[in-house]
């Protein structure tokens, strides 16, 4: 059984330009609160999709789906449950606000669908007039507050999505983060790049090149065929794994079993959704075995590298870096000029990183339980997770179990 919650009521702002010279219709916000529920919604979100610019691969309706399979429709425990408001006027679609309700830190938070997987937050809007998109997320925003939680957490907000400035107006400010991007857009080829680094820079990384060459007859490879990419998705959720359990972390995405499933129904050939991003998976062998995987999603001359893993057996040879290169060739090679790292510090990602955008975090408490979380992710969070790093490693990883419900 579908199941749609209404919020329209009489009270909500009237869109005064929509299509018609006759008086308005009244703007009309209802709620999914179901797989099948979301599932009728796919013709309005994969139109929405197509022309909201902000748009990434996290928000279309193939990572939606596939998000669905593995984690609600299969009673992965605890599972979220759907909660995304569209917003209409008349016969017009003019907003989805892709949301899940789920426990964190002991409460009922509303956060974005597919929570922790996603990359990047975001809305679904036609092209309005600013007025209108203010009345427009205004109705939204009713539905977000009638929402049975004990606070609204949205994090990974990028700096120009039109939520910003709406939330900043009425919400705490949590942790910033940032993401971190190798834009190939000011060069007009591969070896205009290569020259624009500094001398050293290529040195090290054609020195690493040759090293690997040395070894045995090396391959590059993006493959998109459903068998390759299962294929390698397993090798690089197992490798990620056994480095999750050699540095003591637990509790991480890729230890739970959905999330391989996640990555197997992205890679079929076919899955929901593939108007949006094309998930494809690059490899980078030597002798026919494979020693690096890069995992992401091609959309709007972007690539987002979703999951890269190596393999440590060969970390003299740098397969990660290697495989790193030679992928940002692919995509220059290809027409993508962009190469995003996505969401949280890394050196490798500091060091690689041409430009960084700046990604809100806003957190809107409903109940005390709500509040006190408020007041620990926007004031207390930064200086734990400071004292945190500051630990030495046996201590660190001892922590790092009490701490993964809050980094979440």
């Amino acid at each position: 059984m579908r199941h749609f919650r209404d919020t329209t009521a009489s009270h909500l702002p009237r869109a005064r330009a929509v299509a018609s010279a006759e008086a308005a219709p009244v703007l009309q916000a209802d709620v999914a609160t179901s797989p099948e529920a979301v599932s009728a919604l796919r013709k309005d979100w994969e139109a929405l999709a197509r022309i909201t610019p902000s748009a990434t691969p996290f928000q279309d309706f193939g990572w939606v789906a596939a998000w669905m399979r593995a984690f609600v429709e299969e009673a992965v425990s605890p599972a979220p449950q759907p909660y995304v408001i569209r917003v209409r006027a008349g016969g017009r679609r003019l907003l989805l606000w892709p949301l899940q309700i789920d426990r964190h830190a002991g409460m009922r938070r509303l956060t974005w669908l597919s929570m922790p997987a996603l990359q990047y937050g975001g809305v679904l809007t036609a092209d309005l007039r600013e007025a209108l998109l203010r009345e427009v997320l205004e109705a939204a925003w009713e539905a977000v507050r009638r929402a049975p939680v004990d606070y609204a957490d949205l994090r990974l907000l990028p700096e120009d999505s039109p939520l910003v400035r709406f939330l900043s107006e009425r919400c705490h400010s949590g942790c910033p983060n940032r993401s971190f991007l190798v834009d190939l857009s000011g060069h007009a080829d591969w070896r205009s790049y290569e020259l624009s680094l500094s001398r050293s820079a290529r040195r090290s990384r054609r020195k690493r090149l040759n090293r690997m060459a040395r070894a045995g007859e090396m391959r590059f490879a993006v493959h998109d065929d459903e068998e390759t990419f299962t294929r390698l998705a397993t090798v690089a959720v197992t490798w990620k794994r056994e480095w999750l359990h050699a540095h003591g972390i637990t509790g991480a995405l890729p230890e739970r079993r959905a999330f391989l499933r996640l990555l197997h129904t992205l890679g079929r050939t076919d899955a929901d959704g593939q108007a949006g991003g094309r998930w494809v998976a690059a490899e980078l062998s030597l002798d026919g075995q494979t020693l690096a995987v890069d995992i992401g999603a091609v959309r709007s001359g972007r690539f987002h590298s979703f999951l890269s893993a190596y393999d440590v057996d060969q970390a003299d040879l740098s397969p990660g870096k290697v495989a790193l290169w030679l992928m940002l060739r692919w995509c220059k090679e290809n027409g993508i000029n962009v190469y995003d790292m996505l969401a949280n510090a890394a050196p490798y990602k500091e060091d690689w990183a041409t430009r960084e955008v700046s990604l809100h975090h806003f957190i809107c408490p409903r109940t005390p339980g709500g509040l006190a979380y408020a007041l620990w992710a926007s004031r207390l969070r930064t200086f734990a997770m400071g004292c945190y790093r500051a630990l030495p490693d046996r201590l660190r990883n001892l922590a790092s179990g009490c701490l993964s419900g809050f980094r979440a």
